[in-house]
């Protein structure tokens, strides 16, 4: 696989060899210099060091250790592999400086060749397993190398866990890699729109009104809040007012709707005054003008849902609000 190569089938993401070429130095057999146990095996690129190793899945830290700076990763959900659908955990070694992330995407780099531990030259020791969130284990054999033999819990042929899609295989091996056929790239979410009026004065007395659109990206958001309840919103007290948010102020909207509504407005009357009422406070009925408490002088300061002047001539007529 290639840096950031992502593939998706049926919803699942498929597992792909974690490195851009096939290089096999060294497999696992009971005869094999210092892998007879599991199935890891050896890969290094011929004349460089320090070679890219990419997350094959998505996929969190399950295990490490300071002995070769062996760093196990369990994928976070099943994935396809030529055994089927299923968990996979992939572990490597021999890096000197390992990345510490514990979290990565598909095609994210993860890991590095390198010397780290017992190793004769810089390569990446690679282990596989469908066993979920695994660890070395000591399978209580001594190879040729003289080395104690450890491999992942379960550990599998990996041939039967990775597909090779876009590597390059220099040597394999002569093992039967697959390419995995019919998966595609995820697609990215398409962008949805919304189209807003926004409306202007065609005149000094605010009677005309024009309006143009825009055209604005719909962002992901946490949903729509609650309905509004029809309940008036007046925060605050005497000496204390302030311009709703847009949110209390839809609150109000819907309670002086139903108010006039039941007094037998018309929806064109009860809009009218509504229109005025956002514009002169928010629909607060608890608004002094400039949200200045008993604001002087007297004569030229407003007060209420309209901000009617001077406030020194406001009755609230019982059963209004």
């Amino acid at each position: 696989m290639k840096a950031g190569q992502k593939l998706v089938h049926d919803g699942h993401e498929v597992c792909l060899f974690p490195m851009e070429t096939i290089n096999i130095t060294q497999w696992s057999s009971p005869s094999s210099y210092s892998h007879c146990c599991g199935h890891p095996f050896d890969n290094a690129i011929n004349g460089q060091v320090r070679v890219p190793v990419y997350a094959p899945f998505s996929c969190h830290l399950c295990y490490s250790d300071n002995q070769g700076n062996t760093r196990a990763y369990s994928s976070d959900n099943p994935v396809w592999t030529p055994n089927g659908l299923s968990y996979v955990t992939i572990s490597f070694t021999h890096d000197p400086n390992p990345p510490t992330e514990t979290r990565y995407k598909q095609g994210d780099l993860i890991y590095h060749t390198g010397t780290a531990g017992m190793a004769t030259g810089d390569h990446c020791h690679i282990d596989q397993t469908f066993t979920q969130n695994a660890g070395l284990v000591a399978y209580g054999v001594t190879c040729q190398y003289g080395n104690a033999c450890y491999a992942l819990s379960g550990s599998a042929l990996p041939t039967q866990v990775f597909y090779v899609n876009d590597t390059n295989i220099v040597n394999g091996y002569g093992q039967q890699w697959k390419t995995f056929e019919g998966g595609q790239p995820p697609t990215p979410p398409q962008p949805s729109y919304k189209y807003i009026k926004h409306y202007f004065m065609l005149d000094g007395l605010g009677v005309d009104f024009g309006f143009y659109k825009t055209k604005e990206e719909i962002q992901p958001g946490p949903g729509p809040g609650p309905a509004p309840t029809g309940k008036w919103i007046i925060p605050g007290d005497i000496n204390n007012t302030r311009p709703l948010t847009e949110e209390e102020s839809k609150q109000n909207w819907v309670a002086f709707w139903q108010f006039f509504k039941a007094k037998g407005w018309t929806a064109n009357a009860v809009g009218g005054i509504l229109g005025n009422s956002y514009f002169e406070s928010t629909v607060n009925p608890n608004r002094w003008e400039g949200d200045v408490p008993f604001a002087q002088p007297v004569a030229s300061r407003g007060y209420g849902l309209v901000q009617w002047t001077p406030w020194t001539k406001i009755r609230v007529l019982p059963g209004c609000f």
